[in-house]
């Protein structure tokens, strides 16, 4: 998927969100947003995906603050938010019919909870969303089909927090004897899990992990990294979690399972549905 003009406002909004979390007052922010403003205005590429921006206007925002993960902190709220609830999502995969689809559905529902929610976690809202969780786009049946036959699944990750929802997956993917992979990234951008995060919540228990370049924002392909473009090019199962991954992998020359919920107009359009919508796709 290619940057599109409506991604700006984006860029903009994220820097907002960082300035915020560190108490940036307005002078403070008004030279932040100059420097992004620089950035686009030079590097702006329609050629681009929106991720690649993404990552060099988070890499100068880092700089900026002199701060390696302005997101640590919630970071790690957020996970310990949602192990504190773990046991209870598994009993709602236990009291459905079908385990594979719940777990799936809670898998994306974590992409749908925002900090906001994480700071406070309510499990009441989490069963309504689950309750109520219906994919604008649902392949379910495909996916399920690929999963039973597939061995080898190599699980690309998204948010801290929401990690935790998908090692609900992980973890039954485990139960029944599958390989399974998970990718994070190696060093911290925005609210992405990185390894430590992964190991944090326990995942490692049930996958091998691994890195994922250096960083970036969503995952190019190929990577650079030769143990994760090898686990790309042999897994007989790929997921992807979250938008950005979305957006760096739809061209990818391989079958993908995405699991995300769209949160900007852009990609709304490019698949033909509407912002917030949940997605269950093979591609």
């Amino acid at each position: 998927m290619r940057l599109k003009s409506d991604c700006i406002p984006c860029f903009f909004k994220q820097a907002s969100i960082v300035a915020n979390i560190l108490g940036s007052d307005d002078t403070k922010k008004l030279e932040l947003y100059k420097g992004i403003s620089k950035i686009i205005f030079e590097r702006a590429n329609m050629n681009q995906t929106p991720a690649y921006l993404a990552t060099q206007i988070h890499e100068f925002i880092k700089e900026f603050y002199e701060n390696p993960d302005p997101f640590k902190d919630l970071k790690k709220l957020s996970n310990d938010r949602m192990l504190a609830l773990y046991n209870d999502f598994i009993e709602i995969i236990r009291g459905s019919e079908d385990h594979l689809k719940s777990a799936i559905f809670l898998s994306t529902i974590g992409n749908l909870i925002d900090y906001s929610l994480f700071k406070e976690v309510d499990l009441e809202e989490i069963k309504n969303k689950f309750d109520s969780l219906q994919p604008a786009i649902f392949d379910y049946q495909k996916i399920r089909d690929s999963l039973t036959k597939g061995e080898r699944i190599l699980f690309i990750t998204d948010n801290a927090g929401e990690i935790v929802l998908d090692k609900l997956l992980i973890e039954l993917f485990f139960k029944k004897g599958k390989k399974v992979i998970v990718a994070a990234k190696e060093r911290p951008i925005l609210n992405d899990a990185t390894i430590d995060d992964i190991k944090y919540v326990g995942i490692d228990k049930f996958a091998r992990v691994i890195g994922i370049g250096n960083g970036q924002v969503g995952t190019p392909y190929p990577s650079g990294n030769y143990i994760f473009d090898k686990a790309f090019e042999t897994a007989d199962v790929i997921i992807s979690k979250g938008q950005a991954n979305f957006e760096t992998l739809y061209e990818a020359k391989r079958t993908i399972c995405f699991f995300f919920v769209v949160k900007c107009q852009s990609v709304a359009s490019f698949l033909k549905i509407n912002e917030k919508d949940p997605v269950i796709m093979m591609k």
